[in-house]
């Protein structure tokens, strides 16, 4: 755990859940089992020599950070002291099949992914591993997408479809991407931000069933056009702040979960 997610990790995570070392540390090896954390580590780290240091860099740190969520996930939605073997069986499979689905990405963040593909195999990185590691930043999602599948009976590939094809209406990169950029210097700014982000999955997660249920996006709009209206007019008075602090990107969440709660 120390080798792939760093000296402090049980600490940081200690700080924002209150949970004990071992539970964390079972936590992680199912995060570690369930995302295939060993071999992708391996992969980038068989990159020494091939491509810049500071691509390599960004990976690992992109799998800590994956790891981390995933983590974090296990933390607040199992029951603990966590099942481990269970848990891998819970969410392995599905969360696989989910890695898979690059198509279910759409608009501005399929572009931004697909930009980060290429320039990861311009600068040396193999094809397979470009095409997966685009994906890291957001697999935290599909623990939530496999919950969202065994409540509505939708396939997990139905639900990230609805999940990622609503963020793409309400344009919601610019928010996804701000909550992203919050400080996380001190341990309340870290923990703020990474509240702020759980908040948003969730908002994410309500929508797409909302959808799902009304049997997909346009007819969701169409049922919801004056509540979606609203919130898409407060977005655009939001982005032209001059600077998103947390203050203004909880407000954009909320509006957010208020619009899942009423439709």
């Amino acid at each position: 755990m120390v080798n792939l997610s760093g000296i402090s990790f049980d600490h940081r995570v200690g700080e924002e859940t209150g949970v004990g070392v071992v539970e964390i540390t079972r936590a992680w090896l199912a995060a570690r089992d369930v995302l295939g954390l060993v071999e992708l580590w391996d992969q980038v780290d068989a990159l020494t020599g091939q491509v810049k240091p500071d691509v390599q860099i960004d990976l690992f740190l992109e799998l800590r950070s994956m790891a981390e969520r995933a983590t974090l996930w296990l933390l607040r939605h199992r029951k603990l002291p966590l099942d481990l073997g269970a848990a891998v069986e819970a969410y392995r499979a599905p969360i696989c099949s989910l890695v898979e689905l690059e198509g279910t990405l759409r608009g501005k963040l399929r572009d931004a992914a697909f930009a980060l593909e290429a320039s990861r195999l311009a600068a040396g990185v193999p094809e397979g591993l470009a095409q997966r590691s685009v994906q890291w930043p957001l697999l935290h999602t599909a623990f939530d997408m496999v919950e969202l599948s065994g409540r509505t009976g939708s396939s997990t590939s139905e639900v990230a479809g609805a999940y990622w094809h609503v963020f793409e209406e309400l344009d919601l990169l610019w928010l996804w991407e701000a909550v992203g950029r919050l400080p996380r210097g001190t341990r309340w700014q870290n923990q703020a931000r990474s509240a702020l982000r759980d908040d948003l999955v969730a908002a994410l997660g309500d929508l797409a069933e909302d959808v799902l249920a009304a049997g997909g996006v346009a007819d969701w709009q169409s049922a919801n056009e004056r509540l979606v209206q609203r919130t898409m007019t407060m977005f655009t008075e939001l982005r032209r702040v001059d600077s998103h602090d947390i203050t203004t990107l909880s407000v954009a969440v909320r509006q957010l979960r208020n619009l899942a709660l009423l439709t």
